[in-house]
């Protein structure tokens, strides 16, 4: 009898652990159709967020108030300008492509072989760019064409000598010739001097009259070509600033990490500076007369001069980044096509309409 009864409770026990089990199973099965339920609902809400994408300046378009130029998700390039443009100017064959640089008058590739492509005006030798290799960044500017090679040193065309003593260079940005390098370790290179004329720098941002060197700890300080500082802003209250943007006007704005906007300029005659309220900002780009701001939800708000329409941006969405130039405003959106508002400086129609499945990252 007692073998009878120990042989039932084995039974049982085998029973209750084998119902145990699939109700585990039961549980993991449930769960897994949830995650597969909320990955694919994620799946349908679309593309990349602003603040998703935005990553300080998006190296796929590049513009001044001559030239549009961008770079397709398949390394191709479009680019667009006034009656000019069509005289000498072609990218139909670039292939390839990571980074586009404009200049006044001449148009460079970055491929990503580390060779270099350059289109339109070659008075000054700045299209001689067939024999560089090994470059990692470019920059276009009037007369002129730097590379930094992977090693941190620079090369140059367009007859510019002011850049072989710079060392251990990771990027180079400016407006006009006027050039700056920055360092892994936080120098900043100016054409000027041969030594570094700050430290501690994370980004450069510059127009033709001065450069704003945003730090390390969040402050900004400024540096003019001459290097007096006569033509340097007043950016006392930039503190905490990620980003900056500058226009040759003169006018800047900084944005905080916090996701407000400073701005800063000699006046504030159509309201250019007013950025007080604005909240939940990502980007920030200037013109010569008004101030653009992207919103983290892909909208975007524009204060100053709108003689031109170059702050008709309130119904912009799914915006992912921004530019801005003398009367307009340019918008990428995460589909890749763009928006523009305002006028173009040459005062001519530009086509835009080419401009489509641009890189977004």
């Amino acid at each position: 009898m007692k073998r009878i009864l120990a042989l039932l409770l084995a039974l049982m026990m085998v029973f209750l652990l084998c119902a145990c089990g699939d109700s585990d199973s039961d549980d993991k099965d449930k769960s897994g159709d949830n995650s597969s339920s909320q990955g694919d609902a994620s799946d349908q809400e679309g593309g990349p967020s602003a603040q998703e994408v935005y990553r300080g300046r998006i190296d796929s378009i590049d513009l001044n108030d001559a030239f549009v130029a961008g770079i397709r998700e398949d390394g191709t390039v479009v680019a667009t300008g006034g009656t000019s443009f069509s005289q000498g100017f072609s990218t139909d064959d670039w292939e390839n492509i990571t980074k586009v640089s404009v200049g006044s008058n001449h148009i460079v590739g970055l491929c990503s072989d580390g060779t270099v492509l350059a289109t339109g005006y070659n008075a000054s030798g700045q299209c001689d760019v067939a024999d560089w290799t090994d470059i990692v960044d470019i920059h276009a500017g009037n007369q002129v064409t730097l590379g930094v090679k992977s090693d941190g040193t620079v090369v140059a065309t367009g007859g510019a000598d002011a850049y072989e003593d710079w060392k251990n260079v990771i990027s180079v940005t400016g407006r006009g010739d006027a050039a700056y390098g920055l360092t892994e370790a936080g120098e900043v290179y100016a054409p000027w001097d041969s030594s570094p004329c700050a430290t501690d720098v994370r980004s450069i941002h510059s127009n033709a009259s001065y450069a704003l060197f945003v730090k390390n700890d969040g402050t900004v300080t400024c540096s003019d070509p001459d290097n007096y500082g006569v033509y340097c802003p007043d950016i006392e209250s930039f503190g905490d600033i990620t980003d900056v943007a500058v226009c040759h006007s003169n006018l800047s704005a900084g944005l905080r990490s916090d996701g407000t906007v400073v701005a800063t300029g000699p006046v504030n005659d159509v309201g250019q500076l007013d950025t007080e309220e604005w909240t939940d900002i990502v980007a920030v780009a200037v013109g010569n007369y008004h101030t653009v701001g992207l919103c983290s939800d892909g909208t975007v708000v524009a204060t100053g001069g709108n003689g031109y329409g170059q702050c008709d941006v309130e119904q912009w969405t799914d915006i992912v980044a921004i530019w801005a130039e003398n009367v307009y405003t340019l918008g990428l959106r995460a589909d890749g096509t763009i928006v523009v508002a305002g006028q173009f400086g040459s005062w001519e129609p530009y086509d835009f309409s080419v401009f489509t499945d641009i890189k977004t990252r």
